[in-house]
């Protein structure tokens, strides 16, 4: 029985798909459990998440490149997103607003805990 060269690249893209999902809700809850100050339970593995981001974000800025390529600057957010399903822009617009509310979480922690050191005379 012979396969077709398509198919093969079919299960392909579709495994890649997958892995990026798993990816992406592994990163978001790290990043959900950060913001509530709750330990991430992959442990010392959560740190291999930050080499994910190369795989993915590599890729797209060549193909934001492309996309752009004779466009205004004006237009290029519309260029980008051409051919994303309409609640794309929502979706980034809430990943943007849990980073940011997660990096103001983070930054409290560390004034708290700076404050305690130096009343405990320990920095």
């Amino acid at each position: 029985m012979r396969t077709d060269k398509s198919d093969s690249h079919a299960v392909s893209d579709a495994r890649r798909q997958w892995i990026a999902v798993a990816g992406f809700l592994a990163s978001l809850l790290v990043h959900v459990l950060s913001v509530i100050d709750v330990a991430s339970p992959l442990g010392r593995v959560t740190w291999w998440l930050h080499g994910g981001i190369f795989v993915i974000w590599i890729p797209a800025m060549i193909m934001s490149q492309r996309l752009t390529r004779n466009v205004t600057r004006a237009d290029q957010s519309g260029a980008i997103l051409r051919g994303c399903p309409s609640w794309t822009p929502t979706a980034l617009g809430a990943l943007f607003a849990l980073r940011s509310r997660e990096l103001r979480s983070n930054s409290a922690a560390d004034d708290r805990l700076s404050q305690e050191q130096s009343a405990c005379g320990t920095v």
